[in-house]
């Protein structure tokens, strides 16, 4: 009984800081509350990025401001529609808040962005099993575990410890790894390919020879036998007819040749 009115007490005083003045519960002497109190000077200033936004949420959650965290993340998200970074971290401030709906929807809408971030993936997996959503749990799980297996070790990752559907998740995980998985592939003739490994292969010519033109024989590497078809074979040049009586010529006291 003691403790619940303790929970009331506290979620009582967390809501009043909220509606209240937030600054009135900060000190400057805290460098933690300096931090704050800078950036909500930038956030009245609008002179906030987005980032400045999600920090100003981070440093709230860790002062368990977590209704001034879920705002200014909120606030974070509208200035950047695709930030990861402030999505995912509003999922989280949400959990905390046991707002499990409403954190699994920041969580899914964070993983739009990075689809393949297992620590996402894995909070998504929580705030489902914790509304309920069993089939939607094992399966992010499982697919986180995919991503990072070391997620499912408790050593590593205590919130395991919180979930009643790690059994199913972890086979789930496992049918996935199994239906992808083989024995190893091995070389048919291990000394075969070894030999090939250690033997270089031969030179690749430096240039290509032109290809011949109508005009032009083929070109012959140098030391090479030419084709029989590139060799030039001469012709023979007629002997000149030399007219009767000069020397050199026919004796005209004879008969022509036939």
């Amino acid at each position: 009984m003691r403790r619940l009115a303790i929970a009331v007490l506290g979620g009582v005083l967390a809501a009043a800081a909220f509606g209240g003045d937030l600054k009135s519960t900060l000190s400057p002497d805290r460098p933690r509350d300096r931090a704050i109190l800078r950036y909500l000077e930038r956030a009245e200033a609008k002179t906030a990025t987005a980032a400045d936004l999600t920090e100003l949420g981070v440093l709230l959650a860790a002062t368990d401001h977590l209704a001034d965290a879920e705002h200014w993340l909120l606030r974070a998200v509208k200035a950047d529609k695709h930030s990861f970074a402030a999505r995912y971290r509003l999922g989280l401030v949400q959990q905390r808040q046991g707002s499990c709906g409403d954190a699994a929807r920041s969580f899914a809408r964070a993983l739009d962005e990075k689809p393949d971030d297992p620590y996402a993936r894995f909070m998504l997996g929580l705030a489902r099993e914790r509304c309920g959503s069993k089939h939607g749990a094992i399966a992010d799980y499982a697919r986180a575990y995919a991503i990072m297996p070391e997620l499912a070790n408790s050593e590593k990752n205590p919130m395991v410890l919180d979930s009643q559907l790690q059994v199913p998740a972890n086979l789930e995980a496992y049918r996935k790894r199994v239906a992808a998985g083989t024995l190893p592939v091995t070389a048919v003739d291990p000394a075969a390919v070894k030999t090939m490994m250690a033997v270089r292969p031969a030179a690749v010519p430096a240039a290509t020879p032109a290809p011949a033109t109508a005009n032009q024989p083929p070109e012959v590497p140098a030391g090479a036998i030419p084709a029989p078809e590139a060799i030039p074979v001469p012709t023979a040049t007629p002997t000149p007819k030399l007219p009767p009586g000069t020397p050199g010529g026919p004796d005209p006291k004879q008969p022509p040749s036939r």
